[in-house]
Parts: structure tokens; sequence; C-alpha cells
């Protein structure tokens, strides 16, 4: 009988379900909706197709520059006036994580194996 019971008490549950979950294409239709009303609408991606997975960012902003650590190993800085992207050093790591900028232009970097690094003109050297 408890077999049974269990069976019967599955089968109304997903019929329950069936009926009152909104279905699948009306979900859709909420997630555009909300996108189309987002405040994010007039911004433009920087760097879109051009930098390979972004982990942190920091703004110069005396130098107009936004610099990022990607994963395959890069730090680069976007110049924000004319949105040009420059690759400016490149570490030898896949695991760079976050990033700050520094008051004489240099950039101090977390990687995940190396611990924290200091990146500037002149060349990389660990903290």
């Amino acid at each position: 009988m408890a077999p049974k019971s269990f069976l019967l008490a599955c089968l109304l549950a997903f019929t329950v379900q069936i009926f009152f979950s909104p279905s699948v294409s009306s979900l859709a239709s909420l997630l555009s909706i909300s996108k189309e009303s987002s405040s994010m609408k007039g911004l433009t991606k920087l760097g879109e197709g051009c930098v390979n997975h972004p982990e942190d960012v920091s703004v110069v902003v005396s130098k107009g520059a936004l610099y990022t650590a990607t994963r395959d190993g890069w730090v680069k800085y976007f110049i924000l006036h004319n949105e040009t992207l420059v690759n400016w050093k490149h570490i030898d790591s896949q695991s760079l994580l976050g990033l700050t900028t520094t008051k004489d232009g240099g950039v101090i970097l977390c990687d995940n194996e190396k611990g924290l690094l200091k990146v500037t003109e002149e060349g990389v050297e660990a903290i």
C-alpha cells in the first residue's frame, strides 16, 4: 500500500507543478522585459572580445585609464578618452585575481600562486 500512495503523491505533485508553475516561455519573456528596462541599457562594453576573463579593475583618474588583470596573464589598461586598449605587462601566470593601482603609477596584483606582485614600467617584483 505504501509504494502505491507514494507513487500517487509523486504523480499529484508533478501534475500540480505543471499546472501552477509559470511556463518557460513566460519566464523568458519576463527576463527580456527586465533586460530592456534595465538601468544598464545605455552602457558601453569596453574590451569585449579583446580581454580574456578580466578579474578586477582599477581606475586611475589622473591618467584617464582603467587597469585590468586577465586570466591569460596580461595586465591591460584602457585609455578612456579614446577607448584604446594597451597590453601593458605580461605576467607568466593564469591565476591573477585582484589588483589596485599605486600612487607612483604601478599596479599591485594578487596572484593565487605567487602572492602579491608589484608591476611598474621597470618590471615585476614580488612583495
